[in-house]
């Protein structure tokens, strides 16, 4: 028996050789057991039976460095999910809203907008306090709208004077 580069090649005592094995193929049968068992393949039905020390040291050296120099197959599957779904949570976290908010506003008119407004206010005002009427709140909350929208003439702030229950 003599060991190539990446083959077991099984020979007689004149050196005939008798049977060639791809190494990266071998399997052993009795795993930490003497004599060692050895076969082509999983499925061969040919076997080797090896008590040297030396030799099943070896063979076991050359199919460990074939292990872990397969290539691991699922990984940069898994790692392109992972990014994908960072990715989606991402969006939907710090883009989503936003993109919702601006949709609606382009795509209903502003009268609509003001009357939703205007709804929700009623709804607010049924679990809160009523809106603060004081004269110079009214001033300062129409400078406010008019700040913070320069563009709608429907925008109105309103103040309460206690948190929403």
């Amino acid at each position: 028996m003599t060991f190539g580069y990446a083959s077991l090649v099984i020979t007689d005592m004149a050196g005939r050789a008798l049977s060639h094995w791809s190494l990266p193929a071998t399997a052993r049968i009795n795993p930490a057991a003497v004599p060692a068992l050895y076969t082509p393949s999983a499925e061969a039905t040919e076997t080797l039976e090896i008590d040297d020390d030396t030799m099943i040291d070896a063979i076991e050296t050359v199919r460990r460095a074939v292990a872990r120099a397969r290539p691991r197959t699922g990984r940069v599957r898994l790692l392109a999910l992972a990014a994908a779904i960072v990715g989606s949570v991402a969006l939907t976290t710090w883009w989503l809203p936003e993109a919702l908010v601006s949709h609606a506003v382009a795509v209903l008119p502003e009268p609509t907008r003001a009357e939703i407004g205007g709804e929700v206010v009623e709804a607010l005002a049924r679990v809160s306090a009523a809106p603060c009427r004081a004269p110079q709140a009214d001033r300062a909350l129409a400078d406010l709208a008019a700040m913070l929208t320069p563009q709608s003439r429907f925008a109105q702030i309103r103040a309460t004077r206690s948190d929403v229950a």
